[in-house]
């Protein structure tokens, strides 16, 4: 399993970074963590079905805003964990959410005892009444709890046989955590039975990002897509 490092992105290079690297059929052969490297900038981050007009009041605040590539609701990344996973696999979305979720549950339970599988079989709907709903507004299947609170979400795109998952943990200063980090990578070299290395991107690379990042995830067009 690669670690893949970065410098400090905006809420636009780390969705661009994410596309990339999953698209990129050169790389299939690899599983990827990266643990998001944010600017100090106020950012949400919404799933690719929801509407973006639902979100006015943030714009109006000064985040910076964009739709994701994978789906579920509306995030707001103010001092959480935000991390992505991408591989291969051909199980089921549902199967791969519970299978990484209990994976991370296990490692967790090391620092906050109380983290569980939420087990009801809950429906996330992105929008409801017209209106984005927020990732953490209700949980679902397999999101990790505490004391009855949803601290981990995720959300999955497949392209192909490649799996694009990105995952929020949202506990009081989880961000500057290290045990935390230590607690996913180590979930993931369970799960993957691989041992870790680490790799920074290229200066090809960056300059992908860059170019997505602009024409795409910065785009109003992208943006306002629903």
């Amino acid at each position: 399993m690669v670690i893949l490092q970065t410098p400090s992105f905006d809420v636009y290079s780390q969705m661009a970074i994410d596309e990339i690297i999953a698209c990129d059929k050169t790389l299939e052969d690899k599983n990827f963590l990266r643990f998001f490297n944010w600017q100090d900038k106020k950012a949400i981050t919404f799933g690719y079905a929801q509407r973006s007009k639902s979100l006015k009041e943030q714009f109006d605040l000064g985040y910076q805003i964009t739709r994701r590539p994978s789906g579920g609701g509306v995030v707001y990344h103010e001092g959480d964990l935000t991390f992505s996973i991408i591989f291969t696999s051909t199980d089921k979305v549902e199967e791969i959410y519970k299978k990484l979720h209990t994976a991370i549950a296990g490692e967790l339970k090391k620092y906050i005892k109380e983290v569980q599988n939420y087990d009801q079989k809950n429906i996330f709907k992105p929008v409801e009444n017209g209106q984005s709903k927020s990732c953490f507004a209700n949980p679902v299947l397999d999101d990790l709890m505490v004391d009855g609170k949803k601290i981990l979400g995720g959300a999955i795109r497949r392209f192909g046989n490649r799996i694009l998952y990105q995952g929020t943990l949202q506990i009081t200063g989880a961000r500057g955590r290290e045990e935390y980090k230590t607690a996913i990578k180590h979930a993931l070299e369970k799960y993957f039975q691989e041992e870790t290395s680490f790799e920074d991107i290229s200066s090809v690379l960056l300059a992908q990002i860059k170019d997505k990042a602009e024409h795409i995830y910065k785009n109003p067009a992208w943006i306002n897509k629903y």
